[in-house]
């Protein structure tokens, strides 16, 4: 058919002028790495007593690190959350992470344990023809705020390839530089949910897909984070009440 040949066509142009990834470069995953899920839980609680001795993984927090070792692994059996129907849903092994839960529940340090799991892990993600480490740095988002303040750019918050926003929630509204008022955060995040090939990886007291969250980023962040990241809850008591871990975020 000649709608075939035309379609053929194109497809070789563009081929010959972007390569076979095409104008359009995706995240593409290593094959999963096979592991043993109690072993890699002794792994992180390892880890976690480096920081401090009484980390412990428990019936509140397993199910959250259970989750975001299959992701790192890039295991299909993956589960999150739909944070709109509450729903368990299959994980995206491409997108991101958002965990949420209350004050002392452990999300700041499930972030710092995971990245450096990742690390020693080795793992690794393609994006276009760019190969980089599945590892990230966790950025406490009233940090973020300061450093706009003090007149140094945001840029590198919203084009770095995998970033971890800590506190998600906790910091001003807006902050100003020079006499300009921007509000930070909800600008990092509009310009990450705009490319496909970034990993954003969110803690935070607030749900996301709710009124609160949507007036406070907006209705396009609001709108996109589902499918940004994936959405997994801590529960439980406050550990840093409960006395279970020396100091908890």
């Amino acid at each position: 058919m000649a709608d075939e040949k035309l379609v053929g066509d194109i497809i070789e142009k563009i081929k010959r002028l972007y390569g076979n990834e095409g104008p359009f470069p995706q995240i593409k995953r290593e094959v999963i790495q096979e592991y043993v899920m109690d072993e890699a839980i002794a792994r992180v609680e390892a880890i976690g007593r480096m920081r401090s001795s009484t980390f412990t993984i428990d019936r509140y927090n397993r199910n959250a690190y259970e989750n975001v070792i299959r992701w790192i692994h890039n295991d299909p059996e993956m589960v999150c959350m739909d944070p709109r129907s509450r729903e368990t849903v299959r994980g995206n092994l491409k997108a991101g992470l958002f965990i949420s839960g209350n004050t002392g529940s452990g999300k700041s340090w499930l972030l710092d344990i995971m990245s450096v799991y990742a690390r020693i892990c080795g793992f690794r993600m393609k994006i276009g023809d760019r190969i980089m480490s599945l590892s990230w740095t966790n950025k406490r988002t009233d940090r973020i705020c300061d450093e706009y303040s003090d007149g140094n750019s945001i840029m590198q918050y919203k084009d770095r390839k995998i970033i971890g926003f800590q506190d998600l929630g906790s910091e001003p509204v807006e902050a100003m530089n020079m006499g300009t008022r921007l509000e930070v955060m909800r600008s990092i995040l509009e310009s990450r949910s705009d490319d496909d090939t970034l990993v954003t990886i969110i803690s935070s007291n607030m749900r996301p897909c709710t009124e609160k969250f949507m007036n406070r980023y907006g209705e396009r962040v609001d709108s996109r984070i589902a499918s940004m990241c994936n959405y997994i809850e801590l529960s439980g008591p406050d550990r840093r009440r409960t006395g279970y871990l020396d100091v908890v975020k």
